[in-house]
């Protein structure tokens, strides 16, 4: 299908006897909202890693946008277009707000830390760099030092680096994870607002923010998809509220 962006085929991974994935055939339409849920031990990140190449299946196939991306190196793959949000690291910890998205712009353009191109290069990044807070709401804080920030915007900043980086694919690992209440917000109007044209996959454990954003949900149990739908059938669907409620145990 022209409108698929991201697909798996037939994804297999184990580590020895253990399975952690297992005959994973999973579609992500332009423009979609999905989301992946799952109890603990479900296999999530272990999917994940395995769409961003930071681990290789056993067998199966990904593509992205019509290209077989199976092989490809991580940061091949962010070229192709798959970004990922990332705990920020102590090198962007140091830097302004502003100064990271910089760094992620001239990233995507080939530039990295070289900072190739001298000066013009480097005020047309941080320009862009700008436009993009700008369009987050983040353009306030452009200014402020990642590291003082409070937990929940120190996330959003992680949204605009991997914005940055133009994704036609965006997988949003967790967004809401360890943000304060009074900020949850601030996550969810960011999400809210992301870009009609980028494909977004959402993994996630909040099931007030996966309801309120997925237009469709796959269900990761034992590193298999057990059912897929729209938010409403998943509600309904008998044997997620049973996994769910922990009448049965999966691993």
């Amino acid at each position: 299908m022209t409108d698929t962006v991201l697909e798996t085929r037939e994804l297999n991974r184990r580590f020895g006897a253990l399975v952690v994935a297992s005959d994973i055939n999973f579609t992500l339409h332009r423009g979609a909202r999905h989301a992946l849920i799952g109890p603990n031990g479900a296999g999530k990140t272990t999917f994940i890693n395995l769409l961003t190449g930071r681990l290789r299946p056993s067998s199966g196939s990904v593509w992205l946008n019509g290209q077989e991306i199976t092989t490809l190196p991580v940061h091949h793959r962010v070229r192709a277009g798959l970004a990922r949000t990332f705990q920020i690291n102590t090198l962007l910890r140091d830097m302004t707000v502003l100064e990271g998205v910089q760094l992620a712009v001239l990233e995507h353009w080939g530039a990295g830390a070289r900072l190739l191109g001298g000066r013009a290069m480097q005020r047309r990044a941080a320009e862009t760099a700008y436009d993009l807070l700008a369009r987050l709401r983040l353009d306030d804080h452009a200014g402020d030092r990642v590291s003082a920030m409070a937990y929940g915007r120190q996330r959003l900043v992680e949204v605009a680096i991997a914005l940055a980086m133009e994704p036609s694919v965006l997988l949003l690992d967790e967004p809401a994870a360890g943000v304060p209440p009074a900020d949850s917000h601030l996550v969810l109007d960011l999400i809210a607002n992301l870009p009609s044209d980028i494909s977004v996959l959402i993994i996630e454990h909040d099931m007030k923010l996966v309801f309120r954003f997925a237009e469709r949900i796959s269900v990761l149990v034992q590193g298999r998809i057990l059912t897929e739908g729209t938010p409403a059938e998943i509600a309904a669907n008998p044997v997620v509220r049973d996994v769910y409620l922990g009448t049965r145990h999966h691993g």
